[in-house]
């Protein structure tokens, strides 16, 4: 039976003052493996999109003294959505490692970075998307065609130039950390031709929400295509999965979500090694695949019909955090769902600033601690853009 019901939990703001402080998406946690520091971009405080010579300042948040901002490095390959995909890299000793993208003279690349000791830094020769658990992979994509195909996800250029639509040598990319041996996976050309359908011709192909499942040897992904970069005209979708090597590749889909250029679909993120949770349009609702299957369930059909960025609890895979975008009164919450109960649990509400939208807008972007005792968000309730803590330690959850 559904519930939906609500818990004050404590929200402290981790940042303020002058400057823009956040991280970027709910897709990683920006905590590092001991639980004290957090991973955290600081910007000039602007309310525009990004420009090449825009600098942020990629740092640590000491929770040891008063959640205090230390710089570590900089780049000016970041955006407002998914910051400069900044992932703390576990498999080095001293847990003190992160990894991030740079900007240099050919494009864009990602460099290792040693908090304790940043002039070590190593550049590796492409930008990252997202990392396996490991920390041993990373998956990569072609920033600038992202500028023209996706711009809220992609990095400021000088000038904007139409890619190719769907070339053999661009698509998915895994580099090995920390070598920097790359291949091609599984090129757009390859996803043009992957159960074609008319609707592909003469459209311009990227990807988008790369997602390394737990055990790092699947990946799901978003491929999407659209006959001209125009708000007005549709975007198609489609979630595919595939093996590391970019073999056994899978698009999903099923009677209950089927593929057409009319529906959205959008935000997947592994529940497991063996499902992928997403947001879909053709019913409004949450869906959780099984990968190779194509077998689909709606998660919470009553109380989970709204878009927004979900990500499984890393202590009790029964439950989830999820936002979703501000309502009509510029609110958005947050809250935390149990999915063999259907059971919503509203534990945070933010407002959003109307100054900030489109390719600008800050969204919640929940990110659990690895202990799943707290949640952190980017938030602009105060007009501004900086990091706020929920304390979800009293929650059920964790029971």
């Amino acid at each position: 039976m559904m519930k939906i019901t609500s818990i004050e939990c404590p929200i402290t703001q981790l940042t303020k003052g002058y400057y823009f402080h956040f991280f970027g998406y709910y897709d990683k946690s920006n905590w590092d493996p001991s639980g004290r520091f957090l991973l955290c971009l600081r910007t000039a405080p602007f309310k525009r999109f990004m420009r090449v010579e825009d600098i942020a300042i990629v740092g640590l948040l000491d929770s040891h003294n008063n959640f205090q901002f230390c710089p570590i490095t900089q780049t000016t390959a970041w955006n407002w959505q998914q910051g400069s995909q900044a992932t703390w890299l576990d498999q080095f000793d001293n847990n003190m490692h992160f990894i991030h993208n740079i900007r240099i003279k050919k494009g864009y690349a990602s460099a290792i970075v040693n908090a304790k000791k940043p002039s070590e830094e190593k550049e590796l020769p492409l930008p990252i998307y997202s990392v396996t658990t490991d920390t041993l992979h990373a998956l990569c994509l072609n920033f600038r065609r992202l500028l023209y195909t996706h711009s809220t996800i992609g990095y400021a250029e000088h000038e904007l130039k139409r890619p190719k639509l769907h070339p053999d040598d661009d698509g998915l990319f895994v580099m090995d950390i920390p070598s920097g041996d790359n291949n091609l996976i599984i090129s757009l050309e390859d996803l043009w031709q992957l159960e074609h359908d008319t609707s592909m011709d003469d459209a311009c192909h990227w990807v988008t929400h790369v997602n390394p499942n737990p055990a790092g040897n699947r990946v799901a992904f978003l491929h999407r295509f659209r006959k001209s970069v125009n708000s007005k005209t549709i975007v198609s979708v489609r979630l595919i999965t595939a093996n590391l090597d970019g073999s056994d590749i899978v698009v999903l889909e099923s009677d209950e979500a089927p593929f057409d250029r009319r529906y959205f679909l959008s935000h997947p993120k592994w529940f497991g090694d063996n499902q992928i949770m997403l947001w879909h349009s053709f019913n409004g609702q949450y869906q959780l695949y099984n990968d190779r299957t194509k077998k689909v369930r709606i998660i919470g059909a009553k109380n989970l019909t709204e878009n927004g960025h979900a990500s499984q609890c890393p202590v009790n895979p029964d439950w989830m955090v999820s936002d979703t975008y501000p309502d009509k009164n510029g609110n958005h919450p947050i809250f935390l769902y149990q999915i063999s109960t259907e059971t919503r649990l509203e534990v945070a509400s933010f407002r959003h600033d109307p100054e900030i939208f489109g390719d600008t807008r800050c969204d919640l972007h929940p990110r659990w601690s690895r202990d799943g005792k707290t949640i952190c968000v980017d938030s602009s309730m105060k007009n501004d853009r900086q990091m706020y803590l929920i304390d979800v330690s009293n929650c059920p959850h964790l029971d």
